[in-house]
C-alpha cells in the first residue's frame, strides 16, 4: 500500500482596522517554493531493521549530498512484524504528479512513502522524521512551529507534528527537524 504525505507550512496574515471596508481584502504573501534538483526525485529504498526491543522497526535514510528544501530522514513503524526483506521506499513527487492540496495550505514538497513487505500497511502505526531548510523558512517569514506533515488516505489529514529543534545537515546548512505521528 502507499501513503502520500506532504510537508506544509501555514502562512498567516493579520489585518487590523477600526472600520470594516465594504469588501475586505487581506493580502497574504505566498511563499516561493523552489523545485528540487532533477536527481532528487529518484526513489530511495531502505531496509527496515529492528530498533531496540520489541516490534519497533526503522529505516534511516542517508543524508543527501545537496541541500534540498525538505528531506525525509527516518521512518519508524511499531506494532507489526514485517516480512523478511521489508523496506521503505521514499520518493519526491514532481509537480505534475501531485494531488490537489488541502485548502489554505502552502505545500513545500509531496513525498510518496511506501511500506513494502508489511501486511495491512495502511493501518501500521509509526512516525516520520523529516527536515526543512531553516534559511528558507526564515526568508519566507514562516515560523518553524507552523510546519506540519499531511497524509493522503482518501482525504488529506494533518498528522500530529512536533518541532524537534535545529541541526546542521547537507552542505553544512541548518535544518529544522520534525517528527510526525502516523496511524
Amino acid at each position: 500500500a502507499m501513503a502520500k504525505v506532504m510537508v506544509e507550512a501555514t502562512a498567516q496574515a493579520a489585518a487590523t482596522a477600526t472600520r470594516v471596508p465594504p469588501k475586505p481584502q487581506v493580502l497574504v504573501a505566498v511563499p516561493n517554493v523552489p523545485e528540487a534538483p532533477r536527481d532528487a526525485y529518484k526513489a530511495v529504498s531502505i531496509p527496515l531493521v529492528q530498533s531496540g526491543a520489541g516490534s519497533r522497526f526503522e529505516a534511516v535514510l542517508p543524508q543527501e549530498d545537496k541541500a534540498n528544501l525538505t528531506h525525509v530522514s527516518r521512518v519508524r513503524i511499531t506494532g507489526t512484524d514485517p516480512d523478511q526483506g521489508a523496506e521503505v521506499i521514499v520518493r519526491r513527487l514532481m509537480r505534475e504528479e501531485t494531488p490537489s492540496a488541502p485548502k489554505s495550505v502552502v505545500v513545500l514538497r509531496n513525498m510518496d512513502i511506501t511500506l513494502k513487505g508489511i501486511e495491512d500497511s495502511d493501518q501500521t502505526e509509526g512516525n516520520i522524521e523529516f527536515v526543512v531548510k531553516r534559511e528558507w523558512l526564515k526568508d519566507e517569514g514562516i515560523d518553524a512551529a507552523e510546519v506540519s506533515l499531511y497524509r493522503l488516505h482518501g482525504d488529506w489529514a494533518e498528522l500530529p507534528t512536533e518541532h524537534e529543534g535545529t541541526f546542521v545537515g547537507a552542505e553544512d546548512k541548518r535544518y529544522e527537524r520534525y517528527l510526525a505521528q502516523t496511524p
